[in-house]
């Protein structure tokens, strides 16, 4: 009901919760080098939600995955046949990093991503979020947590990814712009979406640590927030 003080230095919410999240970041062509830049400094100051300080904080576990697509039909076709073996590099779908606890790595590696351009395999995307669920913690809970700036190139086959994932993990989105069809997110997220939809407008708002705390307080329960700092 209220926004939650900050206490941290670097003017983030520290989450001590035992997560498992999978962190999606759009770099398809529609972002830009602009929008990328922004959609970088937004990640990283999500990651440093686990990576505060506190001892509890290595409770988290983080992996990522950057996603865009082929620029051609011919090679979405390649990418999207049930027949084809379908390859994820070819495809534009990176598995940056498995599950750690290593955040500060993670932080590392995302800094140091470049921007592919190309289309936007968001189902894809999300496929490949739900085997890497496969190996998370039993004892964990599992958040997926997508970034996104257009629409998604198959609306029908990212609709029934993300059912599928939601059976395995919260679904949590950050649409960036006004060119995300809204309405469409919002039902593809985990109930309530009200909780696991945080609209970014602009690509500035989307670098600003209040949109980032929004995030984190939606996704961590309220006692593991700020336990130390």
């Amino acid at each position: 009901m209220h926004r939650c003080p900050v206490y941290n230095k670097n003017g983030v919410l520290a989450c001590s919760a035992r997560l498992d999240v999978i962190m999606l970041l759009d770099a398809s062509g529609s972002l830009g080098r602009k929008g990328w830049n922004a959609e970088v400094t937004a990640a990283t100051n999500f990651l440093e939600s686990f990576d505060g300080g506190a001892k509890s904080a290595k409770e988290a576990q983080v992996s990522v995955i950057r996603y865009s697509g082929p620029r051609t039909w011919r090679g979405v076709r390649k990418c999207t046949s049930p027949s084809r073996r379908v390859s994820l590099r070819n495809c534009k779908i990176q598995m940056v990093t498995h599950f750690t606890e290593d955040i500060k790595k993670v932080r590392e590696l995302v800094n140091d991503l470049e921007w592919t351009g190309g289309s936007t395999l968001t189902s894809l995307a999300l496929s490949t979020a739900q085997e890497e669920f496969k190996l998370g913690r039993k004892n964990a809970k599992s958040v997926a947590l997508v970034f996104t700036d257009g629409r998604p190139l198959y609306w029908g086959k990212t609709w029934i990814a993300a059912r599928e994932i939601r059976k395995v993990a919260r679904l949590m989105w950050v649409p960036i712009t006004s060119r995300v069809p809204l309405g469409y997110v919002k039902a593809m997220a985990t109930r309530r979406w009200q909780e696991n939809v945080v609209v970014a407008p602009s690509y500035s708002q989307l670098q600003s640590k209040t949109l980032i705390n929004h995030v984190v307080a939606d996704m961590c329960p309220p006692q593991y927030v700020n336990i130390a700092v």
